[in-house]
């Protein structure tokens, strides 16, 4: 039997293992304390924004001066004036979260037979345990029928609560016999939210004012909505007591439409081996994986379909289609108000990863977040980067976005490679070729892939060879050594990383067919192949390596993670058995 569970037989010990539950647009992580229950709430357009972000004057010389000193082979120099060029490097803000919602429930943290358990199937979270002779069993979901999400915590025996809501910049916060409301704000351009929990219990519920105190209860339970200014302008408050109001059909209602929507994603795909080894499904998680490190000739293959079924469910809690934003570098989850790199849209790897399982794995619809955010945010912010850095047409994106339309260069001097955009418009791409919906193609996918490539039409330049090259740009994220002067010197920027190129003539094929399959623009499509045409080949360097840059560098960090000039092995599929001196 497949497992679809991941079991395990503690409380969370810190945010990195509390259990993510998710129906796209928001989220939980469920710590499953016994003492007190935190849970981290979280909901996609909760996000700082820095309105005072700047622009860099004359940009457009800049960069043709830069590329000049790169064709005569000044490296370092051109290296060094990136930095006096850009000055202080940007910082887009972070995506926060929606606060904590804490259920104080015992003394002590002591029990038996304690499990947390996420059903990957059905979308719901589990915690049992027993103390002190009375059996006590929490379920947690994020409703994808009604956006709520839900918490029910019922014990063998009545039983008390103290519920509370915390988080920074609170606005307001009133608690009642009802439950608990509180109005924030983001910490940077204080963009407004609104967080109500309801409670519904059989117990005896009292409010200080601040917090909840239920007693004398079999059951309590919780449902939570999170609505943000920048989704619904000043009627956001309004919107949250609306979606609260389908609370009101009850807790089998919402739970059992709720799975029903969350398995038909699930039940899409299964990744089954043919194997007769069994698979230790009863055991902890901790315990199959330390099983498998420690014992050479242990097999658990169903642990690896559980990592399958895992990055699926991730994908569905994260980015199903009712979400308006793809899943951020977290997903939809985080904590405080500042998260690692702000749980951005990191455009050099992170956010296309997100989305590598979902057309395998029948999950395609899950891209809609994806491909709005593409059309809508990055589109209009990338055409206004093109026109302001570069001075041509057509849209680019740098390494990273936010839901502001951020498209700039930010954070260091690897943060001046313009490929985001391009390498974006593979997936859309790609889902035409699992779907061939021409109606998608023109009237989704059509702009946004004719802009990515004007972009690289107009920003291609020629060396005296008349070779076509990108740049400035960097191999995302490593660095190279350059002699200068008889001393070895450590540089990120240079022309035609072998990246570049992969991506480029990536787009310009499939941007050509589009034209082919659409008739809109063949003109466009001619020029493209021309230039195409002019491109650096891929080539095999002194090692017997896939050459990362146009030269033969030195790595400064040999096997650095990104391995980014793969880009052409996977996922582009541009190197396979046909071309055999580099596949090899």
């Amino acid at each position: 039997m497949q497992d679809h569970i991941i079991h395990l037989t503690n409380p969370a010990e810190a945010w990195n293992n509390a259990t993510p539950v998710g129906n796209g647009s928001a989220g939980m992580m469920v710590h499953g304390g016994v003492a007190c229950d935190k849970i981290t709430l979280n909901e996609e357009s909760v996000w700082g924004n820095d309105p005072a972000i700047p622009s860099y004057d004359g940009m457009p010389e800049k960069i043709a001066s830069l590329r000049r000193m790169f064709l005569e082979g000044r490296t370092v120099e051109a290296n060094e004036e990136i930095n006096r060029m850009i000055g202080k490097y940007v910082r887009i803000k972070s995506y926060e979260y929606a606060g904590e919602l804490l259920v104080s429930l015992h003394e002590s943290g002591e029990c038996e037979d304690y499990r947390r358990d996420l059903d990957l199937t059905r979308g719901v979270c589990r915690v049992s345990y027993r103390k002190g002779g009375v059996d006590y069993l929490r379920e947690y979901f994020a409703s994808m029928a009604s956006g709520l999400l839900a918490a029910r915590y019922t014990a063998g025996a009545p039983f008390e609560a103290s519920i509370s809501f915390c988080r920074e910049n609170i606005l307001s916060l009133k608690a009642d016999e009802n439950g608990i409301r509180a109005r924030a704000v983001t910490a940077f351009g204080e963009h407004k939210l609104s967080v109500i929990i309801r409670i519904a219990t059989d117990g005896n519920a009292t409010s200080d004012g601040e917090a909840l105190r239920v007693s004398g209860a079999s059951y309590i339970e919780l449902y939570t909505v999170i609505c943000t200014e920048f989704k619904y302008a000043e009627d956001y408050e309004k919107k949250a007591e609306e979606m609260l109001l389908s609370a009101e059909s009850g807790w089998d209602a919402q739970i059992e439409e709720s799975t029903k929507i969350f398995s038909s994603f699930m039940n899409r795909s299964k990744l089954i081996f043919e194997s007769n080894d069994a698979s230790p499904d009863a055991l902890p998680l901790p315990e199959r994986l330390a099983r498998l490190k420690s014992d050479p000739e242990a097999k658990d293959a169903g642990l690896i379909s559980l990592y399958w079924d895992f990055g699926k469910y991730l994908l569905v809690s994260s980015s199903a289609p009712r979400a308006l934003l793809p899943a951020n570098l977290q997903g939809v989850w985080s904590t405080g108000l500042v998260s690692p790199w702000s749980a951005d849209y990191h455009t050099n790897i992170n956010l296309q990863m997100n989305y590598w399982q979902a057309e395998q794995a029948g999950l395609g619809d899950c891209t809609e977040p994806l491909f709005r955010y593409m059309n809508g945010f990055l589109l209009p912010g990338g055409k206004k980067i093109a026109r302001e850095i570069y001075g041509t047409r057509g849209m680019v994106v740098h390494h990273l976005s936010d839901i502001y339309e951020f498209a700039n260069i930010a954070d260091g001097p690897w943060g001046l490679w313009p490929l985001g955009g391009a390498w974006m418009a593979f997936h859309m791409w790609e889902h035409y070729l699992y779907t061939l919906d021409l109606d998608f193609l023109r009237d989704v996918a059509y702009e946004y892939i004719r802009e990515a490539a004007l972009y690289w039409i107009d920003n291609l330049f020629a060396d005296e060879c008349g070779v076509l090259h990108t740049g400035p740009s960097t191999s995302p994220e490593n660095k190279f050594y350059v002699e200068a002067d008889g001393d070895k010197k450590i540089a990120f920027n240079t022309i035609s990383p072998t990246m570049d190129i992969e991506i480029v003539t990536g787009l310009f094929d499939f941007y050509i067919e589009t034209e082919r399959l659409l008739g809109i623009d063949p003109e466009t499509a001619k020029i493209a192949a021309e230039k195409r045409a002019k491109m650096l080949p891929l080539r095999v360097g002194k090692h017997g390596q896939l050459m990362e840059w146009m030269e033969d560098y030195e790595e400064e960090e040999p096997g650095h993670r990104h391995i980014s000039h793969a880009f052409a092995l996977h996922p582009a599929a541009q190197i396979t058995r046909k071309t055999p001196e580099l596949y090899e």
